[in-house]
């Protein structure tokens, strides 16, 4: 990637959802001069820290360059009160 592309990311909530997981915030970001760029999300559940089940997820960016738009590979999530795992690691 180059630098100073716009990024714009979804977090899809799949099943299972033993954390019942309902909302969720994403944010933007702006590739650095590598061509990286630092990726943070949120989500939030009442049932934790004392459930053990998990929740599926997938996260897809998009990244804008010259007017166009494309999607990234998405990447697996699986959250659980402690620990997200993406990609199975």
């Amino acid at each position: 990637m180059a630098p100073g592309q716009s990024l714009t990311e979804t977090v899809t909530i799949g099943t299972p959802n033993a954390l019942n997981i309902t909302g969720k915030q994403t944010g933007t970001a702006t590739t650095n001069a590598e061509g990286q760029f630092t990726d943070t999300f949120y989500v939030c559940s009442a049932v934790c820290p004392s459930n053990t089940g998990s929740t599926a997820a997938t996260q897809t960016i998009s990244d804008v360059y010259q007017a166009k738009t494309y999607a990234l590979t998405p990447n697996a999530l699986v959250y659980s009160c402690s620990a997200i795992t993406v990609n199975g690691k």
